[in-house]
């Protein structure tokens, strides 16, 4: 996890990206989510569909938890 550049890049290959708004609001998304689960799936996993939603979940919570660190620590 990169929390300067807010992005996140698992093992498997799946990248996300933290994307904050002027309202404050925030959402993670994935540039090749889709990409991921095919090759998860080409690889033998038969969950890789859920694999990658999980994936997806934890890093919106790494993201959640470094702003709530940098709301704690602001610098």
């Amino acid at each position: 996890m990169d929390e300067s550049a807010g992005t996140a890049v698992h093992e498997s290959g799946l990248s996300a990206r933290f994307h904050r708004f002027p309202s404050g609001n925030w959402q993670v998304e994935t540039e090749n989510g889709p990409q991921t689960v095919v090759a998860l799936a080409e690889a033998g996993d038969a969950q890789a569909q859920v694999r990658v939603e999980r994936l997806i979940w934890e890093a919106t919570e790494l993201f959640r938890r470094a702003l709530e660190r940098q709301e704690r620590n602001p610098q």
